[in-house]
């Protein structure tokens, strides 16, 4: 059902098909569940298209960051946040504070 909803099939046919069911069963399920295929497939079709047009214009996809990227992007913003303020305390960023001795 969530390849349906998503979209991924654009005829009965399809889904009967990849789901080896009859074409009675595919159509009850949709009209119970109230899917429009074409307009699910309009819907996958928009969706990949604006994936396509922003990957071209060199923008990043329309989806939510994952925990990975974001512990990546704080790891980097730390590293040249830590570099920036050595330099302004006189602190090499390998060897530390000097402590006089």
């Amino acid at each position: 059902m969530s390849g349906i909803r998503r979209g991924d099939f654009a005829t009965v046919k399809e889904i009967m098909l990849v789901g080896s069911l009859p074409r009675q069963t595919v159509c009850r399920w949709l009209r119970e569940a109230q899917i429009d295929l074409a307009e699910m497939r309009l819907r996958h079709i928009a969706k990949l298209h604006e994936r396509e047009e922003r990957y071209l214009a060199g923008l990043p996809p329309r989806k939510r960051p994952s925990k990975k990227l974001l512990h990546w992007i704080a790891g980097r913003a730390k590293s040249q946040w830590d570099l920036q303020h050595a330099e302004q305390e006189g602190v090499s960023a390998a060897g530390g504070r000097d402590s006089g001795r």
